[in-house]
């Protein structure tokens, strides 16, 4: 069973199997979250040649089909994402190296067998929002995505609370106040009308008052 979670990815090795207008979208993700990116593929997108011009992947030109290859580029990596379509051979050898070695596996090309799901994405302020249907619609659900992400964004008093509290957040732990004082306050204070009154009329008399609060 498979549980949504974020995760850091500055310096997590991405080998990306399969140079196409998949293996670039996935590429280019993985890069712009600060992965360290490879594509291994015969054949590259005019994108991806792009991006390694600019440092942002490295190219690697080599056979899908040459176990060696997989076998080490694989073992060198952290997650596998494959994207290569109507090449079963070559994705059942890339599923069953990468279970072996223990990496992490996308694979593009089957929701029902992947290991990582990469979600849609969206974003209201500091509130990112990621959507799957595990494989049924990528277009419904990006459209999914979108709607709650404006329904979220026209929540002023959602968003403000959110300024608020992670205001209240960084006060505390600043000032070194125990964690479950700090739970104490964070729950008593979001549950404060008054609180949640200010922080929609004047956002900063909401931030002295969440402060105040750490104090009682």
């Amino acid at each position: 069973m498979r549980i949504p979670m974020f995760i850091e990815m500055n310096g997590f090795r991405v080998l990306v199997v399969g140079g196409g207008e998949e293996g670039t979208k996935k590429a280019r993700r993985f890069s712009e979250h600060g992965a360290e990116v490879r594509v291994m593929s015969m054949d590259f997108t005019d994108q991806l040649l792009e991006m390694e011009r600019s440092g942002r992947v490295k190219l690697i030109r080599g056979n899908a089909c040459d176990r060696n290859l997989l076998e080490k580029l694989i073992e060198e990596s952290d997650l596998v994402v494959y994207t290569i379509g109507d090449r079963p051979d070559i994705e059942r050898a890339v599923e069953e190296i990468a279970k072996r070695k223990r990496k992490l596996l996308n694979l593009a090309t089957d929701a029902d067998r992947t290991q990582v799901v990469m979600p849609i994405e969206e974003r209201a302020g500091d509130i990112r929002i990621a959507v799957t249907s595990e494989g049924k619609s990528t277009l419904v659900v990006k459209e999914a995505a979108e709607r709650v992400a404006n329904f979220l964004r026209e929540q002023r008093d959602i968003m403000a609370m959110l300024e608020v509290m992670g205001h209240l957040k960084k006060y505390m732990k600043e000032r070194k106040i125990p964690f479950d004082k700090r739970m104490e306050v964070y729950r008593s204070a979001f549950r404060d009308e008054k609180l949640r009154e200010l922080a929609l009329t004047d956002i900063n008399r909401a931030i002295k008052y969440a402060e105040s609060l750490a104090h009682c």
